[in-house]
């Protein structure tokens, strides 16, 4: 099993210096179709909260309003997803303190393997996956990882950056 060092390393290795990681008890299951509904169910609520709370932040960002408010009436952006920090498959809750909005290029790619890493990690004879039974997830108390850098958010999604302004690699 990979453990917390190396997966910090693999998170800075791949430009994200500062967003904490924990380790959680994980439960595998089966999830049923009423939990993956309440999950889509609740993403507007999810994505009004945040513009409530947070909007002036993530504008400053490079996330336009509009685009939160499109998010909102249900027309999803190309680069913005709301995930789940412990998936619902491990164990977690459709709750707002289990949800996380984040840029899907890069940083939603680079989560994904870093979950993904470690489930491999468990991988025996005959390709046979064995379920772990702890997890290393997300840990942040902020309700969205975006990037800190002065880039916008291009139209066709991906994080458009002038040279001037690259990315200090940190998040929010």
């Amino acid at each position: 099993m990979l453990n917390k060092n190396r997966l910090e390393s693999l998170l800075k290795e791949n430009g994200i210096n500062n967003l904490d990681i924990k380790q959680v008890d994980i439960k595998h299951r089966k999830v049923p179709h009423s939990e993956v509904l309440k999950y889509y169910n609740s993403l507007s609520d999810f994505i009004q909260f945040v513009e409530g709370n947070y909007g002036k932040l993530l504008h400053s960002l490079g996330i336009p309003a509009d685009t939160m408010n499109k998010m909102v009436d249900g027309i999803i952006s190309p680069n913005i997803a709301v995930r789940l920090k412990i998936p619902l498959e491990w164990g977690g809750q459709v709750e707002f303190s289990n949800m996380v909005l984040l840029q899907s290029h890069p940083v939603g790619d680079i989560i994904d393997q870093f979950y993904i890493r470690q489930v491999a990690d468990g991988v025996g004879e005959n390709n046979t996956v064995i379920v772990p039974q702890s997890l290393f997830v997300i840990d942040t108390d902020r309700p969205f990882i975006i990037s800190s850098s002065s880039g916008s958010f291009s139209p066709m999604g991906g994080l458009a950056v002038d040279n001037e302004h690259k990315s200090d690699g940190n998040f929010l």
